[in-house]
């Protein structure tokens, strides 16, 4: 069965999830990065702020 992985996260896109984690109601990602994050489920949007999902927090730590 083939499995289908999603293209891996650009320098500025990882950067920008990083920055989410550290700052998440005061930092300001560019629009494309904020969808792409979202949509891959890196991230979501509470309430207007733009939070790391577990997902997200695994991708960050995996780096580490």
């Amino acid at each position: 069965m083939a499995q289908f992985l999603p293209d891996p996260l650009t320098e500025a896109e990882f950067a920008a999830l990083k920055q989410i984690l550290a700052a998440s109601p005061f930092c300001d990602v560019e629009p494309p990065i904020q969808e792409r994050l979202i949509s891959m489920g890196y991230a979501k949007e509470i309430l207007g702020c733009l939070i790391v999902t577990a997902e997200g927090l695994m991708l960050i730590e995996l780096d580490r």
